[in-house]
């Protein structure tokens, strides 16, 4: 028994032995690269020795035991001190393994031989050397502590690692030179990352080689990169204060050249550090920024400078939406854990922010605000949008308009955030008046003094005042004419507009105008009945706004009008309408939704009028059926929405009448009476898309579905659809034309999955999933794949390991949305990205997630996957 005892424990030791260097070796996996400099061998010794001797004497004088500052005495945005940097930078290294040899030939990666070297091609040789040796700083005689200085991580780190990676940093170990190349060892070790070495990494192989002219298309030299592989590695290198302009500029392009990344506070310690630099060089940048190629030689792009806006406020998170060409300025509330440089083609900006951040920066020191100013002089900025909580009307779905968002428009913020003529905003824009055509105002408090300040902007195309408090009595309105003469689209919304308001609406040639919730008590309004109306008005919204008879009937004489809006407009309280001058009789978009009519009203409605997009939601029975009997609408009509209409056998028999509708909208319709949908349509042949979403009694004649046969977007959310539902509506007819299905909250089984998985053309897939239905099925995962599904939206789901697993079988998705959802175990795996290769997005929309899964999820973006948490 001993003897066994013996044997066994010697079998275990023996499989220990082998296994912890396969272990050790998987962890510290290392790619040796090589970097070449043509035009460096000729004069590489004399050069190189002599500038490194300069360098190291000079940074050993000026910068070893000083602090380089921002020349600005107070400031408090400062660089920090070079011994105490290098520690910092350090001490993120807790337990790690050190680097392996520069052997390149024995690694073992998981007991195999690498793969053999890898020689990419070389370009042609780089011109000459940018860097520059003088030092070009301030410094002070104090030091300050490692506390008060850069904390690239808020790690702990041993003693003896500490030791061990300082003696690597000062031995440079890690890297060589020689005459006409740089040769290091890239591993995980190095705080800041990046996309373009990372991915030979996982290729396995051991030695790769590039031309510098193969990373980037900037003029570097050999000892410009060998700093700025000391900054990757240890996240601050005290050599690249000195750089020169041109040296300093090259370095920032580096970043984004190699597609850096790094933990958040890593960037921006290194770029508070560079701020000195930035200081010096402001001048110079203020210069070339603006000389477009090629008189701009060093490619100056705008993107080089947005890290350094992050890093001057600590309470204020500056982001760039390069989909929007927004720069927010938004209160920092979550810690991002991932920087990434993207290159963003930056022309015209919008300015987006909030008045408790306006007044919160007004609060900084003016160093801090006098750097920020000139970075935003760099900047053309075309836009301001300014609301209460960073939330705007104009980006809701219309669901959310329908709902949730009505309770938020209805509050308006506290009197304490009132915006004002602040300085802030006046240093930004003063540049840049003539150039602002957008501004959006929403939920705030108006002072006089912001109304006279905007009164600037005189080249303003589109203006938006959603629920704005303006100060009682004020003229501004009544000369909107005179104060933006091209003005183009108006939205104003929740106001008390005066006669004076509308007469100066004559005067311009407005294109767009929203006047929904507004109101209108006027005495005054004689001379708007003998006006001519604006010919110039293509598309009119009044939803919800009582404005009478003299102003509705004074902007429905627009012959020009091609879309009107009056949902929810009273028209059986207003006199007079008999004398209504409905000119139009020919709209592309109609919304007459909720609208209570007269008998003149409802007698023109019911004439000859042609309407392309046609909506009826909440009409009386007698209203909808006087408009759908017309034989005009019946020829014209290609949308159709009917929803929550009390939708009775009359209704279905005037609109099996209509000829080429391609849209209808069925959804949340009230039970009247018992009916049959499951006739024949005059339209079944051109019918592409219908949507009987929340219309629960609907279940039972789901059948009616199969009239349509070109079918390609089928929309049965909530329609509380049970277990099998998919075999009545799954057909033969539909397996090559739907491309779009939406049946979240609805129940459904592992069978109903498998039939729709067979319909070969889905593009987009709205489901709602339990995790039960994958325990013990009888199909595997590859049986469940969508073959050309591209858009995935889980709705109201747990998210289970089994239904992650379900979720990476469709190969081909660029979108992933989770909304409702709930991702609380920690299962996501990091590399996503080798699931779903096409993967571009990801959409967490009020979800639940845990901080381990949000990490990984917002690491994701080195993989160019972009995830929006809202």
């Amino acid at each position: 028994m001993n003897i066994e005892i013996i044997y066994s424990v010697t079998i275990i030791k023996l499989c220990l032995i082998y296994i912890y260097p396969s272990i050790l070796l998987r962890k510290c996996t290392c790619l040796q690269i090589e970097i070449s400099f043509l035009n460096e061998a000729e004069h590489f010794c004399d050069r190189c020795n002599t500038t490194v001797e300069n360098i190291d004497k000079s940074c050993d004088t000026c910068v070893c035991h000083k602090r380089a500052t921002v020349m600005m005495p107070g400031s408090n945005v400062i660089g920090s001190s070079i011994d105490t940097a290098v520690h910092g930078a350090l001490s993120t290294e807790n337990n790690r393994n050190e680097a392996l040899g520069t052997n390149r030939i024995d690694i073992e990666i998981s007991g195999k031989k690498r793969k053999q070297d890898w020689f990419l091609p070389e370009s042609d040789a780089i011109k000459t050397t940018l860097y520059g040796i003088s030092g070009q700083y301030q410094i002070y005689n104090e030091r300050i502590s490692y506390d008060e200085e850069m904390q690239p991580l808020d790690l702990s780190f041993k003693k003896k690692q500490k030791t061990t990676d300082l003696s690597e940093f000062e031995n440079k170990e890690w890297i060589k030179r020689t005459h006409t190349s740089i040769i290091f060892e890239y591993s995980d070790k190095f705080l800041i990352q990046n996309k373009y070495f990372n991915k030979y990494i996982d290729l396995e192989l051991n030695h790769v080689k590039y031309n510098i002219t193969d990373l980037t298309k900037t003029n570097v030299d050999a000892k410009t990169f060998e700093i700025f592989l000391f900054v990757l590695r240890f996240g601050y290198d005290k050599k690249c204060m000195n750089l020169k302009f041109d040296g300093f500029i090259t370095f920032l392009h580096l970043f984004y050249d190699l597609h850096c990344y790094a933990e958040t506070d890593v960037i921006l310690n290194f770029y508070k550090s560079l701020l000195t630099c930035l200081i010096i060089f402001m001048n110079d940048i203020s210069i070339y920024i603006h000389i477009e190629t090629p008189k701009n030689i060093l490619s100056m792009e705008k993107y080089l400078f947005l890290p350094f806006l992050n890093v001057l406020f600590d309470k204020v998170e500056v982001k760039f939406n390069k989909n929007t060409n927004e720069l927010s300025f938004l209160k920092r509330e979550s810690k991002i854990n991932l920087f990434l440089f993207e290159k963003n083609e930056i022309a015209d900006i919008y300015i987006r922010t909030t008045p408790e951040v306006i007044i919160r920066l007004e609060t900084e020191s003016k160093h801090n605000l006098t750097i920020f100013y000139w970075l935003m002089s760099l900047f053309k900025i075309s836009g301001i949008k300014i609301s209460h909580d960073n939330i705007y009307y104009s980006e809701c779905q219309e669901k959310a308009k329908d709902c949730k968002y009505e309770t938020i428009a209805q509050e308006l913020p506290s009197c304490e955030l009132q915006l004002c003529e602040l300085q802030i905003l006046r240093s930004i824009i003063s540049r840049n008046n003539e150039e602002i055509k957008f501004l959006e105002l929403e939920r705030v408090n108006i002072s006089k003094a912001f109304l006279s300040y905007i009164r600037k902007f005189v080249k303003i195309e589109f203006l938006v005042f959603y629920n704005c408090k303006i100060p009682a009595y004020s003229k501004f309105l009544g000369q909107i004419d005179f104060l933006f003469p091209n003005l183009k689209s108006l939205k104003i919304n929740y106001a008390l507009l005066t006669t004076a308001f509308f007469k100066s609406l004559l005067n311009l040639k407005i294109e767009s105008l929203d006047l929904s919730w507004s109101t209108f008590n006027d005495t005054k309004s004689k001379d708007l009945e003998s006006s001519d109306g604006i010919n110039t008005l293509c598309e009119l919204k009044l939803d919800n706004a009582p404005l009478g008879f003299k102003v509705i009937n004074l902007l429905l004489k627009s012959n020009s009008l091609k879309s009107l809006s009056l949902r929810n407009v009273n028209f059986l309280s207003l006199n007079r309408t008999k004398d209504f001058l409905l000119f139009q009789r020919e709209f592309y978009f109609l919304d007459l939704s909720g609208c209570l009519f007269n008998q003149y009203l409802i007698h023109f409605y019911s004439s000859s009028f042609k309407v392309t997009s046609l909506v009826l939601q909440r009409l009386y029975p007698e209203n909808l059926q006087n408009i759908l009997e017309m034989n005009s609408l019946q020829i014209s009509t290609k949308t159709l929405d009917l929803s929550k209409c009390y939708f009775n056998s009359n209704a279905i028999e005037c609109l099996r009448k209509f000829k080429i509708l391609e849209t209808l909208k069925l959804c949340n319709l009230p039970q009247a009476e018992i009916m049959c949908l499951d006739k024949e349509y005059d339209f079944k042949n051109s019918l592409t898309s219908i949507d009987i979403s929340d219309s629960k009694f609907l279940q039972k004649d789901l059948v009616f579905l199969h009239r349509f046969e070109s079918l390609k977007e089928l929309i049965l959310a909530r329609c509380n659809l049970k277990e099998g539902f998919s075999r009545i509506i799954a057909t033969s007819k539909w397996y090559s034309s739907l491309e779009k299905l939406d049946i979240s909250e609805n129940q459904l089984d592992i069978q109903d999955l498998y039939l729709l998985s067979q319909i070969k053309n889905l593009k987009y897939l709205s489901i709602t999933l339990e995790n039960s239905i994958f325990i013990n099925s009888i199909y595997k995962n590859e049986q469940l794949c969508f073959s050309q599904l591209n858009a995935l939206v889980i709705r109201n789901t747990s998210i289970s390991i089994q239904i992650f697993q379900f979720i990476t079988k469709q190969f081909l998705l660029t979108h992933l949305y989770f909304n409702n959802c709930t991702l609380v175990d920690d299962f996501l795996p990091i590399l996503i990205n080798s699931y779903l290769k096409h993967l571009k997005y990801i959409f967490l929309t009020d979800s639940r997630i845990s901080p381990t899964n949000k990490r990984k999820l917002e690491g994701l973006i080195i993989y160019d996957i972009t995830v929006i948490i809202q």
